[in-house]
């Protein structure tokens, strides 16, 4: 009659827990990214919505539009600080994505009629404007008021 377990067996079932806690892990990760991912997308959801405000409240995204989403600068009071809350929400939910490096580069470019924000850290890149939300497009500058 034997007491208790053999070394063998101990190590095979702690070896399927094992294989079995990696499977799930993994799992786990990628839908916690994915409901980051989603957060941002509803970020700048908002974000749109709120730079349409300005647009509605001020008659455009004029020069004062960058100045109040980026550094809260010069703000009507309808907005408020609550393009620039935002956008530094965005930013920071970006920054812990999967492939952030930490080495960050924000673009912004407006006329009249269109305006462009875009956020890259290492090599995930994101970009907003009035037109819509996107998720690995180059950033906007130079010319190009659109993100795409």
């Amino acid at each position: 009659m034997r007491n208790g377990f053999t070394i063998i067996e101990l190590i095979i079932v702690i070896a399927i827990i094992a294989v079995l806690a990696a499977v799930v892990m993994v799992n786990v990760i990628q839908y916690i990214n994915e409901s980051k991912i989603a957060a941002i997308q509803s970020e700048m959801t908002e974000f749109r919505k709120m730079a349409v405000i300005y647009a509605s409240e001020v008659g455009s995204y004029d020069n004062s539009f960058l100045g109040c989403a980026s550094y809260n600068y010069n703000c009507p009071e309808v907005i408020g600080s609550q393009l620039y809350d935002l956008w530094k929400d965005i930013t920071s939910k970006i920054d812990q994505l999967p492939g952030a490096s930490g080495s960050t580069s924000f673009v912004a470019n407006n006329d009249l009629n269109n305006f462009c924000m875009s956020y890259v850290n290492g090599s995930v890149y994101w970009c907003v404007d009035n037109l819509g939300i996107y998720q690995d497009i180059p950033q906007c500058g130079g010319a190009k008021v659109t993100c795409h």
